[in-house]
């Protein structure tokens, strides 16, 4: 029995092998197969994870990026390995046809490296579809790297602390008196008037104190607090202005006599009076005309400041050379205000950032009505009324309808409608349990000793008169003199002026902590709970491109591809005994039959020494793998 015989008996049982028997000579490549689908799945998982989430606290200071590059250096090993050994494969099934014996070592260079990879497509020009994607997924892990540093960007982001609030203070209700100076008045504490201070001339020094760990918290929530809020009315058109001249006495030194001299000149004089009754008077003297301030504080019933200039164009620098600036004060000459400060609820929205409280009010209201009971002027947050409770006011006359938020309050003792309650038997009293939390009042005595305060704080006149061609005196009260601003004096301005103010009066009222002398305990400022908001916390949050995740799936997919085609060409084929791979021994044992051998060094008269030789002389055979009777070689086709 022949050789080639033999090798035939025993190909036989190795031909009818199963399909673990085929699959047991890629153990290698298959482990480096599952590697990649792990690989890109923990890669996949890891991202999803930490997409959107502050850096994680890992072991040893292990970055998302680390687990990333780790994870793509595991994926570009596992591909390499499973292209290389395809591609070495690949090569022995090549030469099932004649080919030139140059391509190889082409085969061989691709599996070494990217530039081996590039001339086998040149060389295969897409006749071997396999060996050319194998080639192309070695090129595009080039790219792998640096690509993989794509994938994950860091931004801040802020995280929110579960266990930790923050908090501004708020109050429902403010009953602060001073000491007794009359029937139902009492002084304003000096930290009260300090606030009015402060809002008149540095309003920029007004804050409100918070608690925020972080610096940066926001609340979420609408909050409401009692405060003060002001407001002004132009009565410019309703001033009454009357001018002309009349006598005046002039009092002079005579030098000679060394004694005064009364004489009497005629002096132009207006008058100017409100609808309300209040007036002021100007007049010029000898040096020029005489710029005139006069306010008046909340008096007789009155709870408005009434204000009237006169005079205003002597300093005057603007133009008045428009429309809207011939309608100021400054330019018309003269102007006249009614500006209140009366008590309010105030909405809220709020955040902290970086440490800076942002405060923006989104509604005021002043529905009040007086609580006999209290004292005190009552109003009621119907949104934190129980149906139960609305219900039962509705009952006792109350109007209470779908767009009502604020509901002025009369207490238990009269009805809806302001009628007093009977208590002799023929009737009852309401009776109706309001919550403190949904309750705002304001002591009626404290609200009396503030006006009591105005009137005579915000009352008086100021005068600013020429004394010489650029000087000019100013007389009056320094608050005053705040509003006259130099006689640069404006609707607009005095409406802030009084806004600030009253910003400052609320800052106050938030957070006074003065014990309320009322008797009712709703005026009890430690029993009202701050606004509470989310505390959060600066972060750097992980964001993941996902579009560059797109190459180590599609590199992972095409290997798994590559893997399985090189599989069955060689399983499929009749050389599957020939699972050589990239083992130099098969060229050592397999290589050119003696008779190819020979022929090609007689081709040559010196010895085939070089690599250029090599080289050259491969590309002039033909060659193909066939069974000989010393086994498989690479016979030359002539």
């Amino acid at each position: 029995m022949s050789s080639l015989e033999e090798e035939k008996q025993q190909d036989g049982p190795e031909t009818r092998s199963t399909c673990f028997g085929i699959l047991g000579h890629w153990r290698s490549e298959i482990f480096s197969a599952l590697v990649v689908v792990s690989a890109i799945l923990a890669l996949i998982f890891t991202l999803i994870i930490y997409q959107d989430q502050p850096l994680p606290q890992l072991p040893l200071n292990i970055s998302v990026n680390t687990l990333v590059a780790v994870y793509v250096v595991v994926l570009k090993t596992a591909i390499l390995l499973i292209i290389t050994e395809g591609l070495s494969q690949l090569k022995w099934i090549w030469y099932t046809q004649p080919r030139p014996l140059q391509d190889l070592s082409q085969f061989d260079l691709a599996s070494r490296g990217p530039w081996g990879a590039l001339v086998l497509i040149g060389v295969l020009r897409g006749r071997h579809l396999v060996a050319t994607i194998g080639a192309l997924v070695i090129l595009v892990c080039l790219v792998l790297d640096p690509l993989s540093q794509l994938l994950v960007v860091y931004y801040n982001c802020p995280s929110q602390l579960p266990d930790t609030l923050a908090t501004i203070p708020r109050t429902n209700a403010f009953g602060e008196t001073g000491r007794h100076i009359g029937a139902g008045v009492t002084t304003l504490n000096y930290d009260y008037q300090s606030a009015i201070n402060a809002g008149l001339f540095s309003p920029e020094s007004v804050s409100i104190s918070f608690a925020c760990p972080t610096g940066n918290c926001t609340f979420p929530e609408t909050y409401q607090t009692l405060g003060y809020c002001s407001s002004c009315v132009d009565l410019t058109p309703a001033l009454n202005t009357s001018c002309g001249y009349v006598n005046s006495t002039v009092s002079s030194l005579d030098v000679a006599s060394n004694s005064t001299v009364n004489s009497t000149s005629p002096t132009w004089q207006c008058n100017s009076s409100l609808p309300g009754g209040f007036s002021a008077i100007s007049r010029d003297d000898d040096q020029g005309d005489i710029d005139y301030f006069n306010m008046q504080g909340p008096s007789g019933g009155n709870s408005s400041m009434q204000i009237i200039a006169m005079n205003l164009t002597n300093i005057y620098s603007g133009n008045c050379s428009t429309k809207q600036e011939n309608a100021t004060w400054p330019c018309m000459g003269h102007g006249a205000a009614s500006c209140t400060l009366s008590p309010c609820v105030r909405s809220y929205q709020a955040a902290i950032n970086n440490g800076k409280l942002e405060e923006t009010v989104v509604s005021t209201s002043a529905e009040w009505a007086r609580d006999n009971a209290l004292e005190s002027s009552v109003t009621l947050d119907v949104d934190c009324l129980s149906p139960a409770v609305r219900k039962s006011l509705i009952d006792v006359g109350y109007t209470i309808n779908a767009s009502t938020r604020w509901l002025g309050y009369m207490g238990n003792d009269t009805f809806g409608n302001g009628t007093m309650a009977i208590t002799n038997g023929t009737g009852s009293l309401p009776n109706i349990s309001i919550p403190d939390a949904c309750t705002y009042a304001i002591y009626e005595q404290t609200s009396t000793s503030l006006g009591y305060f105005t009137s005579t704080f915000f009352n008086g006149t100021v005068t600013q008169s020429p004394e010489s061609s650029y000087d000019y005196a100013t007389t009056g009260s320094v608050q005053l003199q705040k509003f006259f601003n130099d006689g640069n004096v404006s609707l607009g301005y005095i409406n802030d002026t009084f806004a600030d103010i009253a910003d400052s009066m609320t800052a106050y009222i938030r957070q006074s902590t003065r014990p309320a002398r009322t008797g009712h305990s709703l005026f009890d400022q430690h029993r009202v709970a701050p606004a509470v908001g989310q505390v959060w916390q600066a972060n750097t949050c992980v964001r993941v491109q996902w579009g560059y995740a797109i190459v180590p799936m599609v590199l992972g997919f095409f290997t798994l591809l590559f893997l399985v085609a090189t599989m069955a060409e060689t399983g499929g084929s009749q050389h599957q005994r020939m699972a050589w791979k990239s083992s130099p021994l098969a060229l050592l044992f397999h290589g050119l039959d003696p008779y190819s051998l020979t022929t090609a060094n007689a081709a040559r008269e010196d010895e085939i020494a070089s690599v250029s030789d090599m080289r050259v002389l491969a590309k002039q055979m033909r060659v193909c793998l066939r069974r000989t009777e010393r086994g498989w070689q690479f016979v030359e086709l002539l």
